[in-house]
């Protein structure tokens, strides 16, 4: 069995995601991108991110792009945990 793995830098995954996401050509309603929103709570099983203005934001899909030192990470692990290339 043969593994195939490719390596993004953050800002290439980011792009491909948005593009993917918002494409408006294929067959189902564009995502809602939301950026510049500071963390406040994250319910990663009922999809739900409240923002610390208190908005809250709900979806199928949350993909946080916050960085190495991710404050999603730390919301959704029960545990500190370091990126897996750290390890």
């Amino acid at each position: 069995m043969w593994c195939i793995i490719h390596f993004f830098h953050q800002s290439q995954l980011q792009a491909e995601l948005y593009c993917l996401v918002t494409n408006t050509a294929l067959s189902r309603k564009p995502a809602q991108v939301i950026t510049n929103v500071n963390l406040r709570s994250i319910d990663p099983y009922a999809g739900i991110v409240m923002a610390d203005t208190r908005e809250m934001y709900v979806g199928d899909l949350i993909i946080a792009t916050d960085g190495i030192n991710s404050a999603v990470r730390g919301a959704i692990m029960s545990q500190p945990s370091k990126p897996l290339w750290l390890c």
